[in-house]
């Protein structure tokens, strides 16, 4: 899937591999996400002229030009973002969206717990609030033992 909005360069969607994993660790301490386990598939945005092993189209090297992932985690049959990262500087380019509309595209209905600040801009996608009782123990779990679960208002949400 490739995407451009006026104010950012173009990209492509693609599986993560190893290449990937310090790009996807700067990303979620960028966030202020810890360390993030090994489950799930993830997808990149990459951007048009990174090195090919930045694509994934070559072995172990920089992940410079990944400009935002998703990672999605299957659990209690459901399928769940878990989360979904974008880089500060490409933050309004649309790389968001072009990633969520992907996830969504191959795997339908989608549930995650999203930042209230963020609430918005998942609302304009068409997802709606969902109660926590929709969300998986383990994927709710994340939640409940976040030290900054005030300031970052978690809302669980759903996209049918």
């Amino acid at each position: 899937m490739a995407a451009q909005s006026p104010a950012s360069p173009t990209y492509a969607i693609v599986e993560s591999g190893s290449e990937h994993s310090s790009a996807i660790a700067r990303l979620t301490l960028q966030a202020g996400m810890g360390a993030l386990s090994d489950r799930g598939v993830s997808f990149v945005a990459v951007e048009d002229g990174a090195s090919d092993a930045a694509k994934g189209e070559g072995g172990e090297g920089e992940s410079a030009g990944v400009l935002g992932f998703v990672r999605i985690v299957r659990s209690a049959g459901r399928d769940y973002i878990c989360p979904i990262v974008v880089d500060a500087s490409a933050q309004g380019g649309g790389v968001g969206q072009a990633l969520m509309t992907f996830a969504h595209e191959r795997f339908g209905t989608l549930r995650f717990v999203a930042r209230g600040e963020a609430v918005p801009f998942y609302e304009s996608l068409g997802c709606r609030e969902t109660s926590w009782s929709d969300i998986a123990l383990d994927i709710s779990s994340d939640c409940v033992d976040c030290p900054d679960r005030a300031g970052c208002a978690p809302q669980p949400m759903v996209w049918d």
